[in-house]
């Protein structure tokens, strides 16, 4: 059994300008389909929306362990056992962080990220041990559009 620290998918916008910006465009959103609409209902719903919004992009990375054990990977306390995982990919980022993207076969999440260092100790045996239970698959970073949507412009 191999753990691992990293950090969780989210990106520190706390002080950061553009999560206002993405509060404005909701905002604006917001009056443009009262505008159109006149309806109440759909006011209240792109309020609802713009307030989801700015509470996921506020949300601020938390650290977490990763397991790889012969059952299965584990994040924290959620595991995944290996017939529900698909495969894995990892992909360099900015900063040596590194981001390792699993997909599984579960509705409740079908992607897992989590972020560590390039120079983090430990990292080789990680991806020695999780490459012998399931296969390195290149394609799996570009299946999940809203996470690149969201990276490409520096909101995850």
């Amino acid at each position: 059994m191999l753990k691992i620290p990293a950090k969780s998918k989210y990106k520190d916008l706390s002080s950061d300008t553009k999560i206002y910006y993405a509060l404005a465009i909701g905002i604006f959103i917001t009056i443009l389909s009262y505008i159109l609409y006149r309806g109440f209902l759909v006011t209240l719903t792109m309020i609802a929306s713009t307030i989801v919004v700015y509470i996921l992009l506020s949300r601020k990375p938390r650290k977490t362990i990763v397991t790889v054990s012969e059952e299965g990977i584990m994040f924290d306390e959620d595991l995944i056992t290996w017939n529900n995982v698909i495969g894995w990919a990892s992909v360099e980022l900015e900063d040596d962080m590194i981001e390792f993207v699993v997909e599984t076969t579960t509705v409740r999440k079908k992607f897992y990220y989590f972020y560590m260092p390039g120079s983090q100790k430990g990292l080789k045996e990680f991806v020695l041990e999780i490459g012998k239970h399931i296969p390195y698959m290149e394609d799996i970073p570009a299946k999940n559009v809203v996470h690149n949507f969201l990276r490409r412009f520096e909101l995850m």
